[in-house]
């Protein structure tokens, strides 16, 4: 005789779109009682822990088919957990230079490209880059010891670090700094329309080539490895 599961359905007055980092897919999670809107600053739980994410839209009325997916909305971000979230991000850098220092002690061929961590602290995510699988249980247990909390290492593609870089703005002659890399991919066909004029090539598919003679139809990725 089968069993069937049993499935707990969860409804909410109001689906809120969460976005926790620029240019990253948007989430949705719900709410019955709080007042939100857009640009708010809101306290979710996510795969990763607790993260605070910003409301990308006015929210909306509750979806029951998608109700029984989506977690809810925690709180409305505080003074305290914004601090406790610049605490954060100003304790990241130092977070990778001993997770760099403990790569080195253990030998293994990995290339460490962040560390961040969930809003309570209780887990800090490093990513990396590495050509094969790495075996890195040594490795965690130095960072446990170092820590003293929860840790977890994801290996990400070349394409997810390329992501990662900042982006460059040629709307003027001069390369300029702007935001994370996804300003690149988000503007990249009027910074490749823009230089192929400037290079008096056609623009045509196929036929247009970047300053560094790359194809455009790949530029996204390799401008920031090579330029």
């Amino acid at each position: 005789m089968e069993t069937e599961l049993e499935v707990t359905e969860v409804s909410y007055k109001k689906i809120v779109p969460v976005r926790f980092r620029p240019g990253e897919k948007t989430y949705s999670f719900g709410t019955d009682d709080l007042e939100l809107h857009k640009d708010d600053e809101v306290v979710v739980e996510t795969v990763r822990g607790l993260e605070i994410g910003t409301v990308m839209a006015e929210p909306a009325d509750g979806k029951p088919e998608l109700d029984s997916v989506i977690k809810p909305v925690i709180r409305k971000a505080t003074s305290y957990d914004l601090s406790q979230q610049a605490r954060n991000k100003a304790d990241e850098p130092e977070a990778m230079e001993r997770c760099r220092a403990a790569i080195d002690q253990c030998g293994l061929p990995m290339v460490l490209t962040s560390a961040e961590y969930t809003l309570d602290r209780s887990k800090i995510i490093f990513t990396y880059v590495a050509e094969e699988r790495v075996d890195f249980r040594e490795l965690l247990k130095v960072l446990a010891s170092m820590f003293r909390t929860r840790i977890e290492l994801r290996q990400i593609g070349p394409r997810d670090k390329a992501k990662m870089v900042g982006a460059w703005n040629f709307s003027r002659r001069i390369g300029r700094r702007i935001s994370p890399a996804v300003d690149f991919f988000r503007y990249g066909n009027s910074i490749i329309r823009y230089v192929s004029g400037y290079n008096n090539t056609a623009c045509k598919k196929r036929k247009k080539r970047f300053v560094c003679n790359i194809p455009c139809g790949i530029v996204k990725y390799n401008f920031l490895l090579f330029c």
